[in-house]
């Protein structure tokens, strides 16, 4: 299956998670289009056009993918309260809630809860399953890409290798292998599946990766060895 360009994509009963107190949780209905969030509420039929792709959520919440580490260290780079027109359209819909701090330092999601990710306008993943196997994935980004390798956390607690074969494998606190996976890039995100059971999101901003709360450097390119 080919990833799939969320241009004309209408979701409809999604309960958004947002910064703005008075509006999280809200039920509404977002349009995608070209990348981004183009239309929000009533606006989202107002605009689509009679092609567009609809998916009822149901009520599962649309949570943007954000980083606490990347709002500290770029508060300007911060998203918007809520989703508004002009917003990157990078967001999972998950049934069952996310909380706020989750969602800020440690967004994980089993696959039975993920309706849909969409990343950079693309879905990436929808009823829990990639859209694209992560092999065919990884050979269209090539080996030659720079964010193949193993980087490391500022602690040195985790080393995390990318591995030009769409996989990765973390040591943690000395222990090899204490999480593996596929893994996917879209322009400045990454995405994990775990082997244990759960999608992750990461973040390249500034010649860093950030993922679940750490902010990582690139330690050696491509196959290079984990020192």
């Amino acid at each position: 299956m080919a990833e799939r360009d969320a241009s004309d994509l209408v979701l409809e009963n999604v309960s958004v998670l947002s910064m703005d107190p008075t509006y999280d949780g809200r039920l509404t209905d977002v349009r995608v289009s070209g990348g981004r969030i183009v239309a929000v509420g009533a606006q989202a039929h107002a605009t689509s056009p009679g092609a567009a792709r609809r998916i009822d959520a149901g009520g599962a919440m649309l949570v943007p993918l954000m980083d606490a580490t990347v709002q500290e260290r770029w508060p300007t780079d911060g998203l918007p309260a809520v989703p508004t027109p002009g917003s990157e359209a990078d967001f999972v819909v998950v049934t069952g809630g996310v909380s706020r701090h989750a969602a800020l330092h440690q967004l994980v999601v089993p696959p039975p809860r993920l309706v849909l990710a969409v990343v950079g306008g693309r879905v990436v993943a929808e009823g829990g399953r990639s859209v694209v196997d992560h092999r065919t994935h990884a050979r269209a980004v090539g080996a030659d890409d720079p964010r193949w390798g193993t980087w490391r956390d500022r602690t040195g607690y985790l080393d995390q290798r990318l591995s030009p074969d769409g996989t990765y494998d973390e040591t943690r606190a000395g222990r090899p292998r204490a999480y593996t996976g596929a893994c996917w890039l879209y322009g400045d995100r990454i995405v994990y599946l775990d082997d244990s059971g759960f999608w992750a999101f990461g973040r390249f901003i500034a010649d860093e990766l950030h993922h679940a709360g750490f902010v990582m450097t690139l330690l050696s390119h491509g196959r290079g060895e984990r020192p």
